[in-house]
């Protein structure tokens, strides 16, 4: 590359490149660069430096940018040549000049950073710039009926699928077959669905609600649907779970106290009377402590801060595992009394928990054989599924099919399967846990009504089941 009198430009090509975590249809993407667009950027006269070549390839959904950045202070003018060459590879890629085009090229799937070492000569003057890759990968996701909602690694929210009620958050009651993006907010940290309303926590620590809202369980005063995020009316920055039930929310604070809003005809709020709440109210007791939480079509469980499970509201099915079939209107803990309690999922009418030793219980409702003992036989207690496994991390409800995962990242699934939602390419009931995938490592899995999603460790998605034509964000 010549120099020109005292300044010369640098002409940074854009190259396509396939990003596995979000495959989408790209002539329908509005939020990629345009693929014909170049930067051109001054750089100074002068020996070089590598502040005068700092730069970043931003890898954005399906395409990569390379931005350099402007030299700081101009130079007296000489007539030396600049030469760049590549001194150091990628860990996950390759780096390489075609005359005035630097290109990576990823070699392995993945959602970690890259970076290289670029060695750039001007006559006697040589220094090196390193050159970081970044991509964007989804970091979290929750599932709906018939429809998905994720967050990517830039804060950013989206969602696709059944749009009825507003669930989506984009303004619209559109169903949206491929992924969408909500709004522009970059601080988004979770994202709950379950049913047809969706709770979000931004990382501020406020909550926001949107989607059907015929019983208050958006918390925001009112019983309309929202179509976008609106936020809670308290505009408390102290948030830091939620589960959503069918009609009802159940969310934490950081103090550890216990919030619930939406419909009560079964006691399934916590607050002693079956009186729906159109605004979050603190069901927890002076003193209390709350740690995780989860909420199914009736019911809510929760494990308070010394390890001890409680639930209530709906009970036919014994799904409040306190052994009777009695409904509960405060919350009641379950009949062992232990304090080993780590995690704690629901679905329709069954309720699912791990120990601190990796083994996982389910009891409630097992018509469909959700409940993974071998049998389609009720249970009013905690009993732990078939394998007698002691290696379980997550888990998670569909309406009446269970899913999850192993400490060594291997994918899990039992009991209704008529939709495919169990994702084993057949459609009859599975008794016990059966694994689905042990080829690729899951960090994430939710179930919903008619259809599950996985996120892989690489940060890319799979999903499987009804998913009412929308198209899942896997490859």
């Amino acid at each position: 590359m010549k120099k020109k009198n005292w300044i010369y430009w640098l002409m940074i090509a854009v190259m396509a490149l396939a990003l596995p975590a979000c495959n989408q249809d790209q002539n329908n993407d509005t939020n990629t660069t345009d693929t014909n667009t170049t930067d051109e950027v001054p750089v100074m006269n002068g020996p070089v430096h590598a502040s005068d070549f700092a730069m970043t390839l931003d890898i954005n959904e399906t395409r990569m940018r390379i931005n350099w950045k402007e030299a700081s202070a101009a130079r007296s003018e000489d007539n030396g040549t600049f030469v760049a060459s590549i001194k150091t590879q990628g860990q996950q890629g390759v780096f390489a000049l075609d005359g005035d085009t630097l290109v990576y090229l990823r070699q392995q799937e993945g959602n970690l950073s890259d970076s290289g070492v670029l060695r750039i000569v001007e006559g006697n003057s040589t220094t090196e710039v390193t050159v970081s890759v970044s991509s964007l990968y989804w970091k979290q996701i929750a599932a709906g009926r018939y429809y998905t909602m994720a967050i990517k690694s830039d804060g950013t929210l989206w969602g696709w699928g059944s749009n009825t009620y507003g669930q989506l958050g984009d303004g619209t009651t559109t169903d949206r077959p491929q992924a969408v993006q909500i709004g522009t907010d970059t601080h988004w940290a979770y994202v709950y669905a379950k049913f047809l309303h969706t709770i979000g926590i931004k990382d501020d620590g406020t909550l926001w609600a949107w989607g059907y809202n015929r019983y208050g369980q958006l918390g925001d005063g009112t019983i309309t649907n929202k179509l976008v995020p609106m936020q809670e009316p308290s505009k408390a920055t102290d948030w830091s779970g939620a589960a959503v039930g069918y009609y009802h929310t159940v969310a934490l604070k950081k103090d550890g106290s216990l919030w619930t809003t939406g419909r009560n005809n079964y006691g399934q709020l916590g607050d002693n009377t079956t009186v729906d709440k159109h605004i979050f109210t603190k069901i927890s007791a002076p003193g209390d402590t709350w740690k995780a939480v989860a909420a199914g079509y009736y019911h809510s469980l929760a494990i308070k801060g010394d390890d001890s499970l409680w639930a209530w509201g709906y009970n036919r099915y014994g799904q409040l595992g306190d052994s009777t079939t009695t409904n509960r209107q405060v919350p009641t803990q379950e009949n062992s009394l232990a304090n080993d309690w780590a995690a704690v999922a629901a679905g329709y009418n069954h309720s699912l928990a791990l120990k601190k030793n990796g083994t996982l219980f389910g009891w409630g409702i097992n018509s469909q054989a959700q409940l993974g003992d071998g049998s389609r036989t009720q249970r009013t207690i905690p009993t732990q599924e078939a394998s007698a496994a002691s290696d379980w991390i997550a888990i998670d409800g569909g309406s009446a099919t269970s899913v999850a995962l192993k400490s060594d990242g291997t994918l899990w699934g039992w009991g209704y399967n008529n939709y495919g939602q169990i994702g084993d390419g057949i459609s009859t009931y599975k008794y016990a846990p059966e694994v689905l995938d042990d080829q690729e490592k899951y960090t994430q899995v939710q179930g919903a009504e008619f259809h599950t999603a996985g996120k892989r460790e690489n940060g890319t998605l799979r999903m499987w089941g009804a998913v009412a034509g929308a198209r899942s964000a896997s490859e």
